[in-house]
């Protein structure tokens, strides 16, 4: 189809060309590049019009009469159009049309075709992005500003809603530029520290540093941080200048700053000893009592440990050792005689609690109250209440001593009479001789009785419940006897415990005698004491009952305070009971109450069942 006219530039040309009939406006013929580019053969384009080849949606009305015209005018005719390919691919072509002549006269159209698919898919993009980076700028959530050579060029929506402007040239009716309105007060920018400078150039040469501002509207001061870029774009300078508002934050702040310095005046007011340590021990913040006590700052203290501040040392409030335990449990408690930095002795009991960083613990935190003078006190107490009881126990040992004794006496002095009588009976001398042994066997069983309770007990030793309780009522014997009190005995704790034997022993003589008390007070006759113990899987319950009516409500509650007596200034002395709770609940770590019933009242003691196998640490004394 092609004449030789045409031939080398059709097949020599990278640009795509169509030559179409004038009249029909078919195409008579392409060259490879077109062919390659729309995947056509040649036989596809047979009986084919340019206008086939238009997508659906491009401009096919009017087409060929408006090319004809320009045609006939100008010669030449150019366009773009969106053509379809063999695959139906979209391919957006720019065309420009010319009219020539082959070789018979015959008018043809030649299209040079260039395809513009990509160029229009970058104009596109670079249109949304305009549109998109517009749309930042207008809805960024800080006041926006745009600077060319210096001058203002544009703002942002946040920027004229603030200031409540419509326009730069609004704004700038009533301002000379933004740093005018910047309120000198330290620590914020202000027109007198850049006054040889133009202020972005200022904040640009401070970038690293954080830059604030105050500015004030309508009475009211905003704090702004300020950040400032410098970009090129067009070959032309800009500088973008942001104002985040932090004015809330701001506040935040200066209130965590006040509750901070609350929070310090409050610990640092507080005379119990308080420090804070991360999950390795290492300090993390104390009160200035604890400063005191240890004599190092808290800059000495932080993020080291107690071995690494002070050695070894076994005479910390809390070792880093126990501290482990927090690891496992929600708290730990001790009490102990401590030496603060200038070796002064003092009795402190501590309560370490884990700190939590959502349900991870993260660290404890360790609150420690003097109990020194508490502790004098109770020692005190505790010497008052030993000899009170020394006084009863001595006046027990006379009237357990003064039968045996008499008979002794009545005995020697039988066997002087007959030996001065010159009427000698050896039998009846062997007699009153073996009755003699018996008492001063029992005057040696009476003393071995007193020395334990009498003796210092300050280790624990291995005994069981159930032998102390009868060991109580040996000690008691007389006055049992005396007061013609009947005793109801249940035993079933046959297990071995650990514990402070003579304190023990102690609380048992006090309960038993204010009973026995109580009974002679209260009753003539049929007085009837109960003790029972019992062996649970964790614990030794002890009860000692009695029918002495009971205590009085308004009473009741108030029988383990120290110095609490119903017995009368001269007979008791308000010791016994308070010393009996807290041998219980502090040297022996049980639970001690009473308890009204039926006729009279009931004493409850719980200890704490030890292991299957005891182990008596040497080191495990009294306080």
């Amino acid at each position: 189809m092609r004449n030789n006219i045409y031939k080398e530039f059709f097949n020599n040309n990278l640009i795509m060309h169509l030559l179409l009939d004038m009249e029909t406006n078919k195409i008579l013929d392409c060259n490879e590049t077109f062919l390659d580019k729309f995947n056509f053969h040649e036989d596809d384009l047979f009986e084919k019009k340019f206008v086939d080849l238009f997508h659906p949606n491009s401009k096919v009305k009017n087409y060929q009469e408006n090319m004809y015209i320009q045609l006939k005018l100008k010669f030449f005719y150019q366009d773009d159009v969106i053509l379809l390919s063999f695959n139906g691919d979209k391919i957006s072509i720019a065309y420009v049309a010319h009219l020539i002549n082959d070789e018979n006269g015959k008018k043809l159209i030649c299209l040079n075709i260039q395809d513009i698919s990509a160029q229009i898919k970058n104009n596109r993009e670079m249109i949304e992005n305009k549109i998109l980076l517009s749309e930042l700028i207008e809805t960024a959530p800080y006041l926006l500003l745009i600077y060319k050579e210096n001058q203002l060029d544009h703002v942002n929506i946040k920027f004229l809603h603030f200031f409540n402007v419509n326009s730069i040239s609004s704004f700038f009716e009533n301002y000379v530029d933004i740093d005018s309105l910047f309120i000198e007060k330290d620590g914020y920018i202000s027109k007198n520290m850049y006054e040889d400078t133009y202020f972005l150039e200022y904040l640009l040469e401070n970038k690293n540093k954080s830059m604030k501002v105050l500015i004030e509207k309508n009475g009211m001061k905003y704090t702004f941080l300020v950040i400032c870029t410098k970009i090129h774009h067009l070959n032309e300078e800009k500088y973008i200048l942001r104002l985040l508002d932090i004015t809330y934050m701001e506040k935040v702040n200066e209130d965590i700053s006040k509750l901070k310095d609350l929070y310090n005046n409050v610990i640092n007011s507080i005379e119990n000893l308080i420090f804070f340590k991360d999950e390795q021990f290492r300090y993390l913040g104390c009160n200035k009592a604890y400063e005191y006590f240890t004599g190092k700052s808290l800059s000495e203290l932080l993020y080291k440990t107690d071995e690494e501040i002070f050695g070894k040392n076994e005479n910390s409030l809390i070792l880093d050792s126990k501290l482990k335990y927090i690891k496992n449990n929600s708290c730990y408690s001790e009490s102990k005689w401590v030496k603060d930095f200038q070796e002064n002795e003092k009795f402190f009991h501590t309560v370490v609690s884990p700190m939590y960083n959502n349900t991870q613990v993260r660290g404890i935190v360790s609150n420690s109250t003097d109990l020194t003078k508490q502790k004098q006190l109770e020692n005190i107490m505790v010497t008052q209440s030993k000899h009170a009881a020394m006084g009863e126990m001595i006046g027990m040992i006379a009237h357990q001593w003064r039968q045996p004794i008499t008979a002794i006496s009545m005995g020697a002095n039988n066997m002087i009479v007959d030996i001065d009588l010159d009427d000698t009976n050896l039998i009846e001398f062997r007699n009153i001789s073996t009755e003699i042994i018996t008492q001063t066997q029992y005057l040696s069983k009476t003393i071995d009785d007193f020395r334990n309770f009498f003796k210092p007990n300050s280790k624990k030793e291995v005994t069981q419940v159930d032998m102390l309780i009868e060991e109580s009522f040996s000690m008691l014997t007389h006055i049992l006897s005396t007061a013609d009190v009947k005793i109801y005995k249940e035993y079933s704790c046959i297990c071995d415990i650990v514990t402070f034997k003579g304190k023990l022993l102690q609380v048992f003589i006090n309960i038993i005698k204010n009973a026995v008390d109580a009974l002679i007070s209260s009753r003539k006759n049929n007085r009837k004491l109960y003790v029972n113990t019992i062996e649970l899987e964790e614990n030794l319950v002890i009860s000692i009952k009695d029918n002495a009516g009971g205590i009085k409500s308004d009473v009741i509650s108030k029988i383990f305070d120290p110095y609490f007596t119903t017995k009368g200034d001269n007979i008791g002395t308000g010791l016994g009971l308070y010393m009996s709770k807290t041998i219980i609940e502090k040297h022996l770590d049980g639970r001690i109450s009473v308890d009204n019933i039926e006729d009279g009242c009931c004493f409850t003691i719980t200890i704490k069942k030890p292991n299957k196998q005891i182990k008596l640490n040497k080191f495990e004394t009294s306080d």
